[in-house]
């Protein structure tokens, strides 16, 4: 999956909920094994009214690439969850209340192939949420089209490998104020 690319002229980094004593030790490590980068840090309750909800109908959730995942030749910017409409009939869902802002393929970032993006209003300012690697629309991959409104849990398309991936799985990336952040801690994963 290399969905993960992100942009390269961003070479900042912005760090989660990390208390304040313990930021010097990650400025550190980032200057040690990717100089260059700009390490920047949101406060603990910087995002603490953005929730999201589970991005997929697969259950348990599975993780198969996390958040931040150095891939040798890029960070992974997203999270890569087990979803397959193929194998098991798994639908993507909207995590948020937004306006669909692309269905479909994305000029100039082809490898996350078919793909839905989100984007809401919130207190923490503007959120894009991107679902990556659907089926093709014309298959019947992708159920809804740029400037529809949706809500937490409607359904959005079926999960696939469209792109460059190596198999079947959801690419989600999150990003507020255009710099991308860790979904990980802001799903709700109920009681996994």
């Amino acid at each position: 999956d290399d969905a993960g690319i992100g942009d390269l002229d961003d070479r900042t980094v912005v760090l989660w909920d990390i208390p304040e004593d313990s930021r010097q030790e990650f400025i550190d490590w980032y200057a040690e094994h990717y100089p260059g980068v700009k390490v920047e840090f949101e406060g603990g309750d910087a995002f603490e009214e953005l929730i999201l909800s589970p991005p997929t109908t697969h259950v348990p959730h599975v993780v198969t690439s996390p958040y931040g995942e150095d891939r040798g030749d890029y960070i992974h910017y997203g999270l890569d969850l087990r979803s397959s409409w193929a194998a098991w009939g798994d639908e993507l869902l909207a995590s948020i209340d937004g306006e669909v802002v692309l269905a479909g393929v994305e000029q100039g970032r082809e490898y996350f192939g078919q793909q839905v993006q989100v984007r809401a209003y919130t207190d923490e300012g503007t959120v894009l949420v991107r679902y990556a690697h659907l089926v093709p629309r014309d298959e019947g991959g992708i159920y809804v089209d740029v400037g529809d409104e949706v809500e937490r849990g409607d359904k959005l398309g079926r999960p696939d490998n469209t792109g460059s991936s190596s198999g079947d799985h959801l690419h989600l990336d999150v990003r507020v104020n255009g710099r991308y952040i860790d979904p990980t801690p802001l799903i709700d994963w109920g009681n996994e």
